[in-house]
């Protein structure tokens, strides 16, 4: 029974570390210059997607290559997944690492930093797709300036605006968000009092 249902795990989970590190090698420049924009070029960034037990391979690789490695590292886990009676490696354990000035996000950045990486790729998504597919999606922003500080802020805000993409932002503070929108910017504010909307 394990055995064709493995065969299946290999093949497919082949074809997806395959897109995913071709989605990496397209995607890791727009994030960069996102983030650069979010922060003023004061920090550097990198993305690094990291399928799990398959090393050196990158958007080249082909299919077949990924397929032995992954058989590989299924003999390696057999045994344990047995005893275990669960999947030990596949794309499903994948990870996706970011760097920020070449320490491990998650370990230390900080909550404006981590917020700043957040917003970073949003926008990166957006023009992604924007490109991608040829039309601009809407973006939804939610309660995004609670870690940031102002300058960081109106640089969002800023991004936002020039876009020209239709986007609804919640916030905990609309006055500071008010004071810091840019002049240019065509919004309207609406305010949620027990659940009703109100345009203020």
């Amino acid at each position: 029974m394990i055995e064709p249902w493995t065969e299946i795990l290999i093949d497919t989970g082949a074809g997806i570390i395959k897109r995913r590190k071709e989605f990496e090698a397209e995607f890791v420049n727009t994030f960069k210059e996102t983030y650069k924009d979010v922060s003023k070029g004061k920090e550097e960034v990198w993305l690094e997607y990291v399928p799990s037990g398959v090393k050196e391979i990158d958007e080249k690789t082909n299919k077949d290559e990924i397929k032995e490695k992954l058989k590989k590292v299924f003999e390696k886990a057999e045994k344990e997944e047995l005893r275990r009676g669960t999947t030990l490696f596949g794309p499903q354990k994948d990870d996706l690492k970011i760097l920020i000035n070449s320490g491990v996000a998650k370990d230390y950045a900080s909550q404006g930093q981590h917020k700043s990486l957040l917003i970073s790729l949003k926008f990166s998504e957006f023009h992604y797709l924007k490109e991608k597919k040829r039309e601009t999606p809407v973006v939804l922003l939610d309660d995004i300036f609670s870690e940031l500080d102002i300058e960081r802020a109106e640089k969002v805000l800023e991004m936002v605006t020039s876009n020209s993409a239709q986007t609804l932002i919640t916030v905990t503070d609309g006055e500071t968000m008010k004071n810091i929108m840019p002049e240019k910017a065509q919004c309207s504010y609406f305010k949620i009092d027990n659940g009703i909307v109100i345009k203020v």
